[in-house]
């Protein structure tokens, strides 16, 4: 039995969004510390009202430390030179390419904080309902599973953008608040890392009880998408057997990948302010036919990455590392001159999917790539190289160029994770950075280094010389601080993270470095 509601046509949509509006609409300006009115309640009787709550769930991040602050990101001063007055960029998102603590915890908005506890709320909304409502028990039970994974997810991207990376070092440091309920007189003091690390886990236990296994609603959640969480969470645990066994059990279950070579191609021409740009047809899809978006086949669990205040605008670094003759990946998602779309009279290109969002979500690329890299680090390296070329024989050119080898763990591990940064790209660089630099080994690290303008935290200073801006190894920028407001309205009880007197590390240079133009 089909365990979903069925409402005919577009008015689906908006009735569970107005359901989810009503039930946590008084909350948006800040999710953890007001309470709403008795006003914006309703009576949740039946288990199909839960199941169309989770149906309704916001599966878009909007995380723009993952769109700006990693290293595939550059925005180089001839680039920003040419915009207007530095859209689609803004002074908030050079805060952020710039890793500017104060700045970024000053905005008006709290951004990732606010829409994950939001989903967070929904979660505990059914959880502390389904003992109370009539119908299936069998449906009851699948949607505890299902919250259970939604507060997962949620509170492991809160974990992964606001707090220290996981490792040994770091269990004591302040985790994030854990919301088990709807009431708003729980306590948001930040349990420390190690506690937030078991209350995913936990949540992901209560998950694995989930009976549905079609992989088809990929908006909804599966076995397979259960696995596929777990085989991510234990990755950025550095627990590779954990990782791979999930990783296995998810690919096991569908390992579909899109074969680039017969099933990409491109759309109409789209027009910009200095001429045509050829863009692939997932850019027109994700407007005209959404089937196209929401039944994309390479999910375990669709979630998508939207540039909300800029566009996936690729490092130079990150170019050199497609090859553009026979990576199809270049081909169909880098947009040759994107940056004339946003009226910069400068030709740079862009990096497009389903138009302004990125997958973001568990695919079948990310476990084979989890997988790969897991047996790599186990010393398997030739089997390793042999399951990374699965997904390459679906990316590159029919030829030579596509199967990658290499003579040593650590040569293996080089180009799978080269290959990571090709194929997850901003879904995961961002939280990548994070764990490589805390791992068993330093031959992964990354540091992060920028040139640009000097930014006194209120504008861009285009007449000054360039500086370098960097991010060491163990940065504590690498948490992401906490917004102002959350912290004022918490009375209190939320801690902000720490910086060492946020000082950021300057150099400057001597004779500023024009850019090569990138046609």
């Amino acid at each position: 039995m089909e365990r979903y509601i069925k409402i005919a046509g577009g008015k689906m949509r908006v009735i569970l969004c107005l359901l989810v509006w009503m039930l946590v609409g008084a909350a948006c300006d800040s999710f953890l510390d007001i309470a709403p009115s008795k006003k914006t309640n309703i009576e949740l009787s039946k288990v199909e009202h839960l199941d169309a709550l989770l149906a309704a769930i916001n599966t878009t991040t909007g995380n723009t430390s993952l769109v700006l602050s990693p290293d595939i990101t550059e925005i180089s001063t001839d680039l920003y030179d040419k915009t207007n007055n530095g859209a689609p960029f803004y002074q908030h998102g050079i805060a952020y390419y710039l890793w500017m603590n104060q700045e970024v915890a000053d905005l008006s908005g709290s951004g990732t904080w606010s829409s994950a506890y939001k989903n967070i709320f929904t979660a505990n909304t059914v959880l502390e309902n389904l003992s109370r409502v009539t119908g299936d028990e069998a449906l009851k039970a699948d949607l505890k599973a299902e919250a259970h994974f939604i507060r997962a997810f949620q509170n492991w991207e809160l974990l992964n953008t606001y707090c220290l990376p996981y490792s040994p070092e770091n269990m004591k440091e302040p985790g994030i608040p854990h919301k088990t309920s709807t009431s708003f007189e729980q306590s948001l003091v930040r349990m420390n890392l190690e506690e937030s690390y078991r209350f995913v886990e936990e949540d992901l236990k209560e998950a694995l009880k989930i009976t549905v296994d079609n992989v088809n609603r990929r908006w909804r959640v599966s076995i397979p998408a259960v696995h596929s969480f777990l085989a991510r969470f234990y990755l950025f645990c550095h627990d590779y057997d954990q990782a791979l066994k999930y990783a296995d059990l998810a690919l096991q279950a569908d390992a579909r990948l899109v074969d680039y070579s017969t099933e990409m191609y491109y759309g109409n021409e789209q027009n910009s302010s200095q001429g045509p740009l050829q863009v692939p047809y997932l850019w027109w899809e994700a407007i005209y036919d959404p089937s196209v978006k929401l039944e994309w086949a390479e999910f375990y669990y669709q979630y998508f990455l939207s540039a909300s205040c800029a566009y996936f605008c690729p490092s130079r670094e990150m170019l050199k590392l497609y090859d553009k003759e026979n990576d199809l990946r270049y081909k169909y998602l880098m947009c040759e001159n994107f940056s004339w779309r946003h009226n910069i009279k400068y030709t740079y290109p862009g990096y497009v999917y389903f138009r302004t969002s990125i997958p973001y979500g568990t695919t079948v690329q990310e476990m084979i790539l989890t997988k790969a890299e897991c047996l790599a680090r186990q010393g398997k390296f030739q089997q390793a190289m042999e399951t990374v070329n699965i997904l390459r024989a679906k990316r590159i050119a029919p030829g030579p160029e596509v199967k990658l080898s290499a003579a040593t763990k650590e040569e293996a591990i080089a180009k799978i994770l080269e290959e990571r940064v090709r194929e997850l790209t901003w879904g995961l660089r961002w939280f990548d950075i994070r764990r490589l630099n805390y791992n068993e080994t330093t031959l992964d690290d990354v540091n992060l280094k920028r040139i640009f303008y000097s930014h006194d935290g209120l504008i861009v200073n285009k007449e000054s010389q360039p500086i370098e801006y960097r991010l060491e190894l163990k940065d504590r920028r690498f948490a992401e601080p906490i917004n102002s407001n959350e912290i004022y309205l918490s009375r209190g009880q939320i801690q902000q993270n720490t910086y060492r007197g946020d000082i950021l590390s300057l150099i400057h240079i001597s004779e500023p470095t024009r850019l090569d133009v990138i046609s």
